[in-house]
């Protein structure tokens, strides 16, 4: 495996449309990054999916993450302890994932903890076949929305606490065989 197939760091207003990524430790890094659309990609066989979790001058987010096969190499049901992977792992401001399609991975969308997080839109996703959180949106501020997905085999379907501020919404998601 390579360690990363893109590396997009410290840059913005990039679009990555209908490409194959695959056998990759992580698929795309893009921390410190901004305005960054994924969009129709088909993303497999990697330890980890997008990943953009560096936001070291305040200026991460606006990533638009939409219609993508997201894979990862973690099979289900858990064996051993959770795993690390991650399908799609984001901070900053006004992100929005849509309509992916993201299983075998550790968690499979998150944001990531202790960066400032507000403004998010994760819905119409299909996650599944995740080893621990099926999303999973800890120490967020305001306004993050959850609606409308479909979480499929996991371990621990919605992880949402603690919340800064908030509010923090979850809507209409539909949850089917969780382990605990």
């Amino acid at each position: 495996l390579t360690s990363r197939n893109i590396e997009a760091v410290g840059v913005h207003d990039l679009w990555f449309e209908y490409l194959t990524i695959r056998n990759a430790q992580y698929a795309m890094v893009a921390h410190d990054s901004a305005n960054i659309v994924v969009r129709r990609c088909h993303i497999d066989t990697v330890w980890s999916g997008i990943i953009a979790t560096r936001n070291t001058k305040g200026q991460t987010g606006g990533f638009f993450i939409s219609d993508n096969d997201i894979g990862g190499c973690t099979s289900w049901p858990k064996k051993t302890k959770i795993p690390d992977d991650c399908g799609v792992w984001v901070t900053g401001v006004c992100d929005v994932i849509c309509y992916n399609n993201v299983h075998n991975f550790g968690d499979g969308i998150q944001n990531y903890r202790g960066d400032y997080c507000e403004d998010m839109d994760v819905y119409n996703n299909d996650v599944g076949q995740i080893t621990d959180d099926g999303i999973e949106m800890k120490e967020v501020y305001r306004n993050v929305r959850v609606i409308d997905n479909r979480i499929t085999n996991v371990l621990h379907p919605i992880s949402i606490a603690p919340v800064f501020g908030g509010p923090e919404y979850l809507i209409r998601n539909a949850i089917y065989n969780m382990q605990e």
